[in-house]
This record gives structure tokens, sequence and C-alpha cells, in this order.
């Protein structure tokens, strides 16, 4: 590929998640008003709004480990953006917060979705554990202005 050009995979939930919902939900929790301030102080950069919800998260010793929320909303579907900081990585808790917001996002009737860089193995197996399939593939060639 030519320099600045991306790929991104588009998936959707199509298999069921290689963690149960049950077990997610005593792993990760949805977020509310309450965990404002804990993710002010976390090492996340996320803020507890309308657009972003679902918010869906890990709190380990006080701290906020993983969050996922939704990172685009329309009236049909939530596409995940999902975080985890680097001490608690590999850890099953972005995993955790990932199925409890995909149940979240179904429960609201809505589509979820992911998507990743077709490089980024690492969100490509998360997705792939929470039984997330490839629907689409996008190129991204960057303008003149880029």
């Amino acid at each position: 590929m030519g320099p600045g050009i991306t790929r991104e995979v588009i998936l959707r939930q199509e298999a069921a998640p290689r963690l149960s919902p049950a077990e997610a939900a005593r792993r990760a929790r949805p977020f509310t008003a309450h965990d404002t301030a804990a993710l002010r102080a976390s090492r996340i950069a996320a803020r507890l709004e309308p657009a972003t919800a679902p918010q869906c998260g890990v709190v380990v010793g006080g701290e906020v480990v993983a969050l996922a929320h939704s990172s685009r909303r329309t009236a049909f579907a939530c596409e995940l953006g999902v975080e985890t900081v680097p001490h608690a990585r590999r850890s099953g808790y972005a995993l955790a917060a990932t199925v409890l917001w995909t149940e979240a996002v179904l429960a609201e009737g809505l589509l979820p979705i992911y998507s990743a860089h077709l490089q980024n193995g690492a969100s490509l197996a998360l997705a792939h554990a929470a039984g997330f399939r490839e629907l689409a593939r996008a190129a991204y060639i960057p303008g003149e202005s880029e």
C-alpha cells in the first residue's frame, strides 16, 4: 500500500462471545455519573455523556483499567471504542467490558459494530473473542489536504 493509506475491518457480532455475558457482568459493570471522578483520574480519555453511551468498564483497586463505550452512535447502531490501560492489558478486562457493552447496545435494540485497523492484531483478536466477525473492509486514502 502507498504512504498514508490505511485499511480497516468492520465487524458485527455473529457468534457467541468466548466469555458469557454473566461472567462479563461479574468482571465489568455499566458506568454511571458516579464514575465521573474515577474516569477523570484514570489514564483513559473518556467522558460519560449520552453520545458515548453505553459505557461499561472494569475498576480494579479504585482504578478504571478498561472502558468500552460508543465511539459513534446513530439511530440504528453503535460503534465500539475500547481502551485498556497498558499495565492491565492481557487480563481479560477489555473482553469483559466489550461483552457487557454489546449486551447493553443489543438491549437498546441497536446494532453493535466493531472496527479496527487491519494491522491491529490485538484489537482483531479481541473482536473475535467477543463474537464479532468481518462484515466489510475499507481503505482510507489521504487527500491532498491531509
